[in-house]
């Protein structure tokens, strides 16, 4: 399915009937707990992915966090989360990135990979965060 018509799809089952991915860069949807959730278009992907400022973050937190992430602990039907970081100190800002192809690759597919990735986010990194 084509990737402009999967974000489409999703806004109407969602109630935002305008939503559609940018012709250059992210499209980035705010939550209402202040989380960011950025889509963009990849060769022939959805990529999902919510920024998490981490400022100061102990190793150990991020120790954690990539635990959390390395298939041999979670269960096969679990979305992959891959987890990168730009930045330093104060300005330490973590990517966590579902990739969304193949069969999964709907607006049923696109609400599972986003209910994922901020469940994964509230569970995993919080840094901070109330």
């Amino acid at each position: 399915m084509n990737l402009r018509q999967v974000v489409a799809d999703y806004g109407q089952r969602n109630g935002l009937p305008d939503l559609a991915l940018a012709d250059r860069g992210p499209t980035v949807l705010a939550g209402q707990d202040g989380a960011h959730v950025l889509l963009e278009a990849g060769e022939d992907e959805l990529l999902i992915y919510a920024l998490v400022p981490a400022p100061y973050v102990s190793p150990e937190a991020l120790l954690g966090l990539l635990q959390a992430c390395d298939l041999r602990h979670v269960p096969p039907q679990a979305w992959p989360i891959q987890v990168a970081a730009r930045g330093q100190g104060a300005d330490l800002v973590l990517m966590l990135l579902l990739r969304l192809k193949g069969q999964r690759l709907s607006a049923q597919g696109m609400e599972e990979a986003m209910s994922w990735l901020l469940r994964f986010r509230q569970e995993h990194a919080r840094f901070g965060t109330p």
